[in-house]
């Protein structure tokens, strides 16, 4: 090697380690004490042949009913299934509106920080690796519990934002919907180097260019998932620029039509009376495929409305916000598991 590929191998190390500094939480910002992690979840130890090698929790609601929907939620860098579950608020959730929750968990042995591998090529694909083993958790529900498996959903946040990606190019026909927190569209970014780098700056594709990553992932044919993105403007962990580019991957499978997204776009500033944030929906023969919310002041971290009321949930964290608006109640609103009569807020 020489003194040139030397420096060139030390620069990229630079760019890869800088980038994991974002990730792991060593930017500056503001540091919140971690709540307190003291949640029921049960642990199952075998659920298949498991090629990426993860952890399996799951929440089972207090009052079980039959067809209960599935909600996978998938856990961001550093982060574990139980502190998910708390910052999210998802068993509350849970409880509230009757649906089971998956937690996969990442192993260190995995990646260093804990982080699901949504940029590496075995671990994405449609079978083997951490994709495959998140599908056959929902398998092994589905197994266990009376479920309805045509309510099956899945969420993350950063990293598991960007796996929820990957579950939905990779497994369309199991999933009717998903919701990304802080997330990156499928296939932006293959090897860490171009991942890491994606996170930056995705790039500007057509939609139809996004969309065909996706179609490359599967033979399907069928409806695709609906789409929920969560995103902050000032997230300077994941730029913004992703949830551009995820909304006009899904857009890009649901129609053919090459049409401006400001042409589809219907847009709702200050939703719910909460400031700086806008509501995008593009509705598609009839039906809102994808729903863009956007939050103008937040930064890399889940949005969440601690408190008692039934449109509230979550904590405050390092990674989670109080922004009085519950990311988890209006992905289940996106997905029709809270019913349409009941009031979105206590006005």
């Amino acid at each position: 090697m020489d003194k040139k590929e030397i420096i060139m191998n030390i620069k990229e190390y630079v760019v890869v380690f800088s980038i994991l500094m974002w990730v792991i939480g060593c930017q500056p910002q503001e540091s919140k004490e971690e709540p307190t992690v003291d949640v029921a979840l049960t642990t199952v130890e075998a659920f298949g042949t498991n090629p990426g090698a993860l952890e399996m929790y799951y929440y089972q609601p207090k009052e079980i009913k039959t067809e209960a929907p599935i909600v996978v939620a998938l856990h961001g860098c550093t982060q574990t299934a139980a502190d998910y579950a708390v910052q999210s608020g998802w068993n509350t959730m849970a409880d509230r509106y009757g649906f089971y929750v998956v937690y996969p968990q990442q192993k260190t042995d995995n990646n260093a920080y804990a982080c699901f591998n949504w940029f590496e090529e075995g671990d994405i694909a449609r079978e083997g690796g951490e994709a495959q083993s998140i599908r056959e958790m929902v398998a092994y529900m589905a197994d266990k519990f009376q479920v309805n498996e045509d309510k099956i959903f899945v969420t993350g946040f950063s990293a598991g934002g960007a796996m929820t990606s990957v579950m939905l190019a990779t497994y369309p026909e199991v999933f009717k919907g998903g919701a990304v927190n802080a997330g990156i569209p499928y296939k932006a970014g293959i090897g860490m180097l171009a991942g890491m780098g994606a996170m930056k700056d995705p790039g500007s594709l057509s939609p139809q260019q996004r969309a065909e990553k996706v179609r490359e992932a599967s033979s399907y044919e069928g409806e695709w998932p609906t789409l929920t993105v969560f995103h902050g403007a000032q997230d300077d962990a994941v730029n913004v620029l992703n949830a551009n580019e995820l909304v006009k991957q899904f857009i890009g499978l649901h129609t053919k039509e090459e049409i401006p997204l400001t042409e589809w776009a219907k847009t709702d500033k200050d939703f719910e009376g909460v400031k700086g944030l806008t509501r995008v929906s593009y509705p598609i023969e009839e039906q809102e495929a994808v729903v863009y919310y956007e939050f103008e002041a937040l930064g890399h971290a889940l949005p969440v409305d601690p408190g008692t009321e039934k449109h509230q949930g979550g904590q405050e964290a390092t990674y989670a916000k109080d922004v009085d608006f519950s990311s988890s109640y209006w992905a289940l609103k996106e997905w029709e598991i809270i019913p349409e009569t009941l009031e979105a807020k206590s006005k």
